[in-house]
């Protein structure tokens, strides 16, 4: 079935399920969860789409609408059947939306940046190209510089979603072969398939839970204010 066919034929939910779907099974190697759907769309695996074909304006389109619904999908899975929340509210739906967008930017930089061992550089990096400027600092404090700001509110992990920032101390043991010195980890989470979360600060992988070598996670949301004061980046 053609994209045209299915935005004619097939109900909403089943459209949003749809690119949810497809796009869960690419996300864990790096792709969005667009990128995906529109190698579906081209008949390739998403590490063979080109750089042009990514930029293609015909495909621009396709790309915004399966970002579009693979968004609305998790919002109403996370809001649940017998939820009277509308994830389709215009100022949800705008932070909600800006969210893929840093996401996807976050993901991008970690590609560009691939390293281990800084984490508060991805991040502070991908904040940048938004307009949002930090000075270099380690993870921990950078994260009590974007709490403390004001334009990011704590959610929990259950509530975690494409967009939120994260940081964390390292557990002591690790503080002690630093002598003394938490730098923590900070990064954005860029998908989340499920109850498991993906990853990107100077690299990307499956979001390491608490328990091990990270302690004490806090997840920031960018604010409505934060996006009317940077909009969606250059």
């Amino acid at each position: 079935m053609t994209k045209e066919e299915v935005a004619k034929n097939a109900p909403k939910e089943a459209q949003e399920q749809l690119a949810q779907n497809t796009a869960e099974r690419g996300i864990k190697s790096g792709a969005t969860a667009a990128e995906t759907v529109l190698a579906q769309h081209l008949g390739k695996a998403p590490d063979q789409l080109s750089s042009q074909e990514k930029n293609d304006p015909a495909n621009k389109g396709y790309l915004e609408a399966a970002n579009k619904f693979y968004a609305l999908a998790q919002a109403r899975n996370e809001l649940g059947p017998k939820s009277t929340k509308d994830p389709s509210d215009p100022i949800e739906w705008s932070t909600r939306e800006n969210g893929m967008v840093l996401a996807k930017a976050a993901l991008d930089m970690s590609k560009h940046i691939h390293t281990k061992g800084d984490c508060a550089r991805g991040p502070r990096q991908t904040l940048e190209q938004f307009g949002y400027i930090l000075k270099p600092m380690i993870a921990t404090k950078q994260g009590e510089v974007i709490q403390a700001s004001g334009l990011f509110r704590e959610v929990s992990r259950a509530e975690a979603r494409p967009g939120d920032y994260f940081v964390r101390d390292w557990n002591q043991q690790v503080i002690a072969q630093h002598k003394g010195v938490n730098k923590g980890d900070s990064g954005f989470i860029y998908a989340r398939n499920g109850n498991s979360l993906l990853a990107a600060n100077d690299h990307h992988q499956v979001f390491p839970e608490d328990g091990g070598r990270y302690r004490n996670t806090k997840f920031l949301r960018p604010t409505a204010e934060f996006w009317a004061r940077y909009g969606k980046g250059g």
